[in-house]
């Protein structure tokens, strides 16, 4: 019997000690005021990054992700991906851990919460990735390049964007 009596020291100590754990538990707990980012940075390789980013920046809608996937995976596999990969592989990751998972052809991407090194980063793959002539011309609306064109007046009228 008298061992599941609680000596009034014991007790005071239980009801003292948990109450005065509590500020130090919600200190821990709390955010410490760094990014979070909504991935984790090392779930995805760089390759997996990179092609996320492409994927992010390119101009493919939902519809046109099978398009958007081939051109990723032939970028991949030329000279450019060796610029980013072994160089900028933890800016990627990191970069790439602060979208989404299945994002494509983001609007717009407020430059001012990344740090320097990522926004130059992010900032180059853009420009070179928009400087490809494929790129370019899926934006503009042209027939893809070096495919025949079944109308071949088409270079001799004004475009219907134009015709406003």
């Amino acid at each position: 019997m008298s061992e599941h009596k609680i000596e009034r020291r014991q007790f005071l100590w239980l009801g003292i000690s948990r109450p005065v754990s509590l500020p130090l538990l919600f200190i821990i707990g709390c955010d410490s005021g760094k990014q979070k980012s909504i991935v984790n940075s090392h779930a995805l390789n760089p390759e997996k990054s990179l092609r996320k980013l492409l994927l992010l920046l390119g101009p493919w809608t939902p519809s046109e992700k099978e398009q958007g996937e081939d051109f990723v995976r032939r970028f991949l596999t030329s000279e450019h991906a060796g610029t980013y990969i072994p160089e900028s592989s933890g800016l990627l990751q990191s970069l790439a851990s602060r979208f989404p998972a299945d994002s494509m052809a983001v609007n717009q991407i407020d430059l001012r919460k990344f740090p320097a090194n990522e926004r130059e980063l992010l900032t180059n793959l853009t420009r070179q990735l928009y400087s490809f002539v494929e790129i370019r011309f899926h934006v503009s609306g042209e027939p893809p390049w070096g495919e025949c064109q079944p109308d071949r007046m088409r270079y001799t009228r004004v475009s219907q964007s134009e015709s406003i």
